[in-house]
């Protein structure tokens, strides 16, 4: 981890057949993005995927950011 940031891209599977197990795979993102995203130098962006793929969110430092758009999905 000592050479070029990482520009990561999360894919959340957000079909029918994940949904019971949703909010336990929305906490283990969290957990990640957390680790990843604590030395400002590292980004994610965020994409669900079910029958299309929408992008959540865009390349971020943020995590505060990440973690809010990783939450609001399908509650």
């Amino acid at each position: 981890r000592d050479g070029l940031p990482l520009n990561i891209v999360l894919a959340m599977d957000t079909s029918t057949s994940i949904r019971n197990r949703l909010a336990f795979e929305r906490e283990a993102v969290i957990e990640f993005l957390e680790k990843l995203l604590d030395n400002r130098r590292d980004a994610a962006a965020l994409a669900t995927f079910d029958d299309v793929v929408n992008l959540r969110s865009g390349f971020t430092t943020d995590f505060v950011r990440m973690a809010s758009s990783v939450r609001g999905i399908l509650k």
